[in-house]
């Protein structure tokens, strides 16, 4: 009599946690029939109690999730306990919510009971995420520049398409990709640097063997990602190939190379030349004179080839005139 008595607190304690509860509650049987729950399923979903009660809980779990779910049930009838297992439940409106739960079987009694949670909105924000990973991850693997993310042991953690395509890496391998053997320490103190500091490191060249063995040279920035406490977790590094454009800059600067000798060889006359009126000679910059054809030649490179012009010829050879082709001029007349 004492007993009971002093049992009544505890059981009406428990009823009142059990119908206040905003966690969904219930006790079924092995055979999927609901034998209670509390009020929290109308609330979350719509449905009364006795609307609940009239079918197995079967007909209320999502059609693609029907097959987990029995797998689930054999466990408990197993003796197994549920650990957050997640389904989503049918709402009185048609619509789905995602729950959570867990269940503890009692064999014995051919029963379990459980409870769960509304996870809707945590679901969502998941899809979300995924959906935005999803699009950063298109965005970054339509660059054509390598991106890798690297943790404090130097480790790479994640790489685009073009880092993975250029080491011919997997998803998988990556994890365990490390970096040539005599870049091992340079690449570890680069990214000890920029974990210490924080701050970007700009490499302007460094080179890189590509997975067939050809070597590229990369131009490569380190930059710090910190979380929300400002404390650097990862290394992300973009590198550009600068191969070609390397080798481009060495024919050009042969090429100049090439044009500055040649234009030291080139000799030029500028200014006013002092000739004579008689003999033609030029006169230097030092006073002395000489002939047209040995100053030009000295002072532009150029070289003559003599012969005689036709009005000479007529005062040298008057008797051999009627050899000479006509002229331009004797032409037009």
């Amino acid at each position: 009599m004492d007993s009971a008595k002093n049992d009544a607190p505890t059981r009406h304690s428990a009823r009142r946690f059990f119908n206040q509860s905003h966690t969904l509650m219930f006790v079924a049987g092995f055979d999927g029939q609901i034998i209670r729950l509390n009020p929290a399923w109308k609330t979350m979903l719509g449905f009364t109690p006795e609307e609940m009660m009239a079918y197995p809980f079967f007909h209320f779990v999502h059609p693609h999730d029907l097959k987990a779910v029995s797998t689930e049930l054999q466990r408990l009838t197993c003796g197994v306990v549920t650990r957050t297992f997640e389904l989503r439940a049918l709402c009185k409106d048609g619509s789905y919510k995602w729950t959570l739960w867990n269940a503890t079987p009692y064999p014995e009694e051919q029963v379990f009971y459980a409870t769960g949670y509304d996870i809707t909105r945590r679901k969502r924000a998941e899809e979300v995420l995924f959906e935005t990973e999803h699009i950063y991850r298109k965005i970054l693997d339509a660059i054509p520049d390598m991106v890798f993310c690297k943790d404090r042991q130097s480790q790479f953690t994640w790489g685009n398409k073009a880092f993975l395509e250029y080491y011919s890496f997997s998803d998988e391998e990556i994890a365990t990709a490390g970096a040539e053997t005599n870049q091992q320490e340079l690449y570890r103190q680069q990214d000890a640097q920029v974990f210490s500091t924080g701050e970007t490191l700009n490499i302007l060249e460094e080179a890189a063997r590509r997975y067939d063995g050809e070597p590229h040279l990369f131009n490569t920035v380190k930059s710090a990602i910190t979380n929300c406490a400002g404390e650097v977790v990862m290394v992300v590094g973009v590198s550009r190939d600068i191969t070609e454009q390397r080798r481009a800059a060495v024919e050009r600067e042969a090429l100049i190379s090439e044009l500055q000798e040649a234009l030291a060889q080139v000799k030029t006359l500028k200014g006013l030349l002092p000739i004579c009126a008689s003999c033609k000679k030029i006169r230097d910059d030092q006073g002395d004179w000489h002939p047209v054809e040995i100053y030009i030649n000295e002072h532009s490179g150029a070289e003559f080839s003599h012969g005689v012009c036709p009005d000479c010829f007529k005062n040298l050879y008057p008797d051999f005139v009627n050899l000479l082709p006509p002229t331009n001029n004797e032409t037009e007349k």
